[in-house]
């Protein structure tokens, strides 16, 4: 619970509680009041809601205002990883219980995400008011938050690591992973499909495997799924590619993920393979704005 000093009467903690956090994936599970996501990925939308408890009837007069008065609620998100944020309408309190709901879209969330819980002033009304009491519109008084890790695909795949000096990295002591995609078989689970190699040699990718939610994991970890999604879509978009963009592939399988990876870009699959292949800077360059930025080199 969070509860800075703003100026003006807030809410106590007793007078709201947020009762059920939870986070749906877009055909897939549903979470309640969990913090790790394990069965999302990065081309899945996500809908948070959470369900408030609310005393609406002694607000009012816990921060000094007449019994007119209007408050109301709102449920934002934020994520560490892309940057982006976004925020429900808000919902006007008039009951016991509140719920609250919001879609974050996909492609705009990675990472650690955080959904916060407002409760917000909607108008002071009209009788006499305490002289802390708030005014404006919009004033926070109360806000709780919740905190997702999104763990996404990369942590479902098979990591193999690799001692210096081994294949794959016989002379590429810097390298820090390969991605290795086997395309026999689109309709073979994509866990089947999918090795990811890594160099124990490379300093980073020690601090990767040994201080998971480190500064430099994090960061690692975002740049190792940016890779594994490039290397699914260019796999996808390649001229000689046995993909099949308007065939439907066996849920979890190999199709299935390169056909969810190739809807992070709402373009025509045509276009977007002309793209690809003809202009592979671009692309990039729009595939990290997606999955967000990478953050360390080496």
């Amino acid at each position: 619970m969070m509860h800075p000093s703003r100026g003006y009467r807030t809410l106590p903690v007793t007078a709201v509680r947020a009762d059920r956090w939870t986070v749906a994936v877009e055909d897939g599970p549903s979470y309640d009041n969990m913090t790790v996501a394990t069965d999302w990925t990065y081309y899945q939308s996500i809908q948070a809601s959470v369900d408030l408890l609310v005393d609406a009837s002694g607000l009012a007069v816990l921060v000094g205002l007449p019994d007119d008065a209007e408050f109301g609620a709102t449920l934002s998100w934020r994520t560490t990883r892309v940057g982006l944020r976004g925020s429900s309408p808000v919902t006007g309190i008039d009951g016991g219980e509140v719920s609250l709901s919001t879609l974050i879209p996909i492609g705009e969330v990675g990472g650690s995400l955080t959904l916060e819980a407002k409760v917000i002033l909607v108008s002071p009304g009209s009788g006499c008011k305490d002289e802390l009491a708030p005014t404006e519109l919009g004033s926070i008084l109360w806000t709780d938050e919740w905190p997702v890790v999104l763990e996404g695909i990369a942590a479902r795949l098979p990591i193999i690591p690799v001692s210096m000096g081994q294949h794959p990295f016989y002379d590429l002591h810097n390298a820090r992973w390969l991605v290795k995609v086997e395309m026999a078989d689109l309709e073979a689970p994509i866990d089947a499909a999918v090795r990811i190699f890594v160099n124990e040699s490379n300093e980073n990718v020690q601090r990767m495997m040994s201080e998971p939610g480190g500064e430099t994991a994090n960061a690692m970890t975002s740049s190792l799924l940016i890779d594994i999604q490039r290397e699914l879509m260019r796999l996808a978009l390649a001229e000689d590619s046995a993909y099949e963009h308007d065939r439907d592939y066996p849920d979890g399988s190999l199709g299935d993920a390169l056909s969810a990876s190739l809807r992070l870009f709402p373009k025509d699959f045509e276009l977007l393979q002309n793209i690809a292949q003809y202009d592979g800077a671009s692309f990039d360059v729009e595939l990290q704005g997606r999955l967000g930025e990478e953050r360390v080199n080496g």
